[in-house]
């Protein structure tokens, strides 16, 4: 008789168990179809804004990178960066993709021609980005996020 009882409270734990999982699922399903919509929307809005924040430190780590390189070949070359893009993209051991234009996709321009000696302000490489807001390496080593209207302003300034 005692094996019996034992069998039943064993029996009625597992049904309980069962019993109260199923309310679980129950209550999750409710609540996942019954949430609104605009936490949806924010969901989708934050995966977002994070491949965009992913995607700028990248191109923050990219221009410090280059800049480091381009110190190096500057101590070696008298203070003077290289002439041209194919003489950065060799020298520097940079893929050359980085610097090939193609639709809807980053792509960087350098501008050959300075040294060490010109000031720190200058645009050495910027990031031609479709949405309208370039990453900017000056030539002091720091990098900027520009709009396409405030890029050019520098760039004209630059030149004149």
């Amino acid at each position: 008789m005692n094996e019996l009882n034992n069998n039943f409270y064993r029996r009625s734990g597992f049904v309980g168990l069962l019993v109260v999982l199923l309310i679980v699922i129950v209550i999750g399903l409710v609540l996942y179809f019954l949430r609104p919509e605009d936490s949806q929307k924010g969901y989708v809005e934050t995966v977002v804004e994070s491949k965009e924040s992913a995607a700028e430190v990248v191109d923050l780590v990219n221009l410090t990178s280059i800049h480091r390189a381009l110190q190096q070949y500057a101590i070696v070359n008298d203070g003077k960066f290289p002439e041209s893009t194919d003489q950065l993209v060799r020298e520097i051991s940079l893929q050359r993709k980085l610097f090939e234009r193609s639709a809807n996709q980053p792509f960087l321009v350098y501008i050959p021609g300075q040294d060490e000696s010109m000031p720190k302000s200058n645009v050495l490489i910027f990031q031609v980005n479709p949405s309208g807001i370039s990453s900017v390496l000056l030539l002091g080593g720091s990098v900027e996020k520009l709009t396409a209207a405030q890029l050019d302003e520098i760039l004209a300034e630059q030149f004149k």
